[in-house]
């Protein structure tokens, strides 16, 4: 019993001493990752404040885990938009222990937003209504992307058909002119003007949804 007893108020006195144990990173848009990450913003002198990025701060925590006395890590993030050029990695051992955890939360009631997308400012009027924009330098030649946000609104892919607003569910598709062998759904009939004289046929995919519909 007086085991018991002895580990029940040790760590009650280690719960309470939380606050001397902890230690706590800031990052900011506007921070550098020279700094210490010790402020939640720049101060007067303009040489220190918050990190840049959460990959230094989780850096720096990994630094002194392994050089010091346990203790508990926050990083508070401040709001605003933070470009990710790479992913953001956490180890198991990045986790700390149940005394001695590593929490990384938003700073008050701020919202950071952590964005792996590349801004594409290069766009240029083309024709009918259509803009197009030189990606050399924004995208590595073998990086594909399949989403476009435009005043933070997805963009619908270039498609044939055209997307009809007017019938966003039924509308919009090509339909196989019959059925064959049965009612396959991997062979069918069509029209021959459904086929499009594209000028780069592999650089395209086609969708095909064998539901309701299909070819009636």
């Amino acid at each position: 019993l007086f085991d018991l007893m002895f580990v029940s108020t040790a760590l009650v006195e280690d719960r309470e001493n939380f606050k001397s144990l902890e230690r706590v990173f800031y990052v900011a848009t506007d921070g550098n990752n020279q700094w210490t990450g010790t402020l939640p913003a720049p101060n007067a002198k303009g040489n220190d404040g918050p990190f840049a990025s959460l990959q230094r701060a989780r850096d720096a925590v990994r630094r002194l885990r392994n050089s010091g006395p346990n203790a508990q890590f926050t990083i508070l993030v401040r709001g605003g938009i933070y470009q990710l050029s790479e992913p953001l990695i956490l180890e198991p051992e990045d986790s700390g222990t149940e005394l001695h955890p590593l929490i990384i939360r938003a700073y008050g009631n701020e919202r950071p937003i952590l964005s792996g997308s590349r801004p594409i400012k290069s766009f240029v009027r083309y024709k009918d209504g259509i803009y197009k924009a030189d990606l050399k330098g924004i995208f590595p030649d073998s990086y594909g992307f399949r989403q476009l946000f435009a005043e933070v609104k997805r963009q619908i892919l270039a498609r044939f058909p055209n997307f009809d607003p007017l019938y966003p569910i039924g509308g919009g598709f090509l339909y196989v002119a019959d059925s064959v062998e049965g009612g396959s759904k991997v062979k069918f009939k069509f029209r021959e003007d459904h086929v499009i004289n594209w000028a780069n046929p592999k650089n395209s995919e086609i969708v095909i949804y064998p539901g309701p519909n299909y070819w009636n």
